[in-house]
């Protein structure tokens, strides 16, 4: 029951553009350039992870590097954010399923 709710939440607030979050999280960013290196076997868990905003900011900068991480993977109770996430991807050329 508490996922339902929890999901009916977030499907409303995805549908009104809400919570369309373009921009990785500045937090994020600094942690991700200050920890996560491309010469080990990396793997990244974004879970809840929205419309993708970090997740995709993984992917750019992997692109720029060179050296794509292992694994990205993102989790969210929002079908509407996912497709919004999946869009995104594929319009950058990056592959989200």
């Amino acid at each position: 029951m508490f996922r339902n709710e929890n999901a009916n939440i977030w499907r409303s607030l995805y549908e009104k553009g809400s919570n369309d979050i373009r921009i990785p999280n500045d937090v994020f960013v600094r942690i991700a350039s200050r920890y996560l290196h491309r010469d080990t076997d990396l793997r990244v868990c974004d879970v809840g992870m929205g419309t993708g905003a970090n997740l995709l900011h993984l992917a750019r900068r992997s692109r720029a590097n060179g050296q794509p991480f292992h694994e990205c993977v993102g989790l969210e109770i929002s079908s509407e954010a996912i497709l919004m996430a999946q869009e995104r991807f594929e319009d950058e050329g990056s592959q989200a399923s």
